[in-house]
């Protein structure tokens, strides 16, 4: 999981550069301020349950762990701007270093790129973080149209963590479905991609309603990178 993480930080650094340096130097901000990976790792883990021998996840795996990621930082950068956050991952935001403008634009160019290289695993996995972006933005409407709401229900709630967390952290276990490392190379089983998406997004309900106590990070092991 080690070697298979730091290729997914090569690829990250790979997928955002650009012929503009300064475009560059934005889109790649957060990604060298470290972070926990959580999706990556839920996406090599999701590819070694389909794979029978204990290699080094595919090229295809980490694709799609380097897309799952991606589309977190972009609606990272996205959520500052509407936070009005000064600082993400123990430096400055881009919004507050760069200003709103450059922030939305930066975020939009990382979900450009996510989707690049969703493409290229094929239709299926293409679709899939095209729905899981929707649900992002599903989810964070719904979050600000309840903002300071003191009658909102606890359906209300669910629905927004469903689409600002769960929904990512659901596809990132299964960015790879329809290129596993097997010898047939076909799709996987419904019901394996089924039982890995609704684990973690049953985990990732558990982080927002436990970061919203205080309490989410608990569980989580201590990596060597810099905590958001």
């Amino acid at each position: 999981m080690e070697g298979d993480l730091a290729r997914v930080e090569s690829g990250l650094l790979d997928a955002v550069r650009s012929a503009d340096p300064f475009l560059t130097e934005i889109a790649s901000h957060l990604i060298s301020a470290g972070g926990k990976r959580v999706r990556p790792g839920f996406s090599i883990a999701a590819a070694a349950t389909a794979s029978r021998t204990d290699a080094p996840a595919s090229t295809d795996a980490v694709t799609g762990a380097v897309a799952v990621e991606l589309v977190h930082l972009g609606s990272l950068y996205h959520d500052d701007v509407m936070d009005e956050a000064v600082v993400r991952r123990t430096v400055d935001s881009v919004n507050a270093r760069w200003g709103n403008h450059k922030a939305i634009l930066a975020g939009d160019y990382l979900l450009a790129k996510a989707s690049e290289l969703a493409s290229s695993l094929g239709v299926e996995v293409a679709s899939l973080l095209a729905r899981t972006i929707a649900r992002l933005c599903e989810g964070q409407l719904l979050e600000l149209r309840h903002s300071f709401d003191t009658t909102r229900t606890e359906e209300s709630y669910l629905q927004a963590i469903e689409g600002k967390t769960a929904s990512l952290l659901g596809t990132s276990r299964t960015p790879t479905s329809t290129r596993q490392p097997s010898a047939s190379n076909r799709a996987a089983p419904s019901s394996w991609a089924s039982t890995c998406r609704s684990g973690a997004r049953s985990t990732g309900r558990v982080i927002r309603i436990g970061g919203g106590a205080g309490i989410g990070d608990w569980w989580l092991p201590r990596p060597s990178l810099p905590a958001r």
